[in-house]
């Protein structure tokens, strides 16, 4: 049920809560000014709008969720190295051995890589949810 509000200024017809007169096909009350043809186009512009939103923030969403998930991934795989080459230098009794160092600096070094893609793919996934500006 629209509840019924001021007549038209223009037409003299009842305007529903839209504030849109369907007879003169009119924003009468400075709403929206101009002439709209087709109800169903303002609908459609609306929906248009409201998925190109949508899309806007699954891109933001989608590159949050790259970054954490591959810097996640990659640290927990360089922490590992880094454990296992604690390990190995506990359990070190050679004076001439690396005792697990390189554990350690591949780990390091996953940490970092893994870090650097997880920033430049979230990067360009939150570019894709900047707006397009409509002229």
């Amino acid at each position: 049920m629209t509840k019924e509000l001021d007549d038209c200024p223009k037409c003299g017809e009842k305007l529903t809560s839209s504030d849109y007169c369907f007879n003169c096909k009119t924003w009468p009350n400075g709403r929206k000014s101009g002439v709209v043809h087709n109800v169903e186009e303002v609908i459609t512009d609306s929906n248009d709008a409201l998925l190109r939103a949508v899309d806007r923030t699954t891109y933001a969403i989608r590159s949050l969720a790259i970054f954490l998930f591959t810097t996640l991934c990659t640290s927990l795989l360089g922490y590992g190295l880094i454990g296992a080459g604690a390990a190995a230098a506990l359990r070190c009794d050679s004076y001439y051995s690396d005792c697990g160092s390189g554990f350690v600096i591949w780990g390091w070094i996953i940490i970092a890589v893994g870090f650097i893609i997880g920033l430049g793919v979230g990067i360009t996934e939150l570019g894709k949810s900047k707006p397009l500006i409509d002229l």
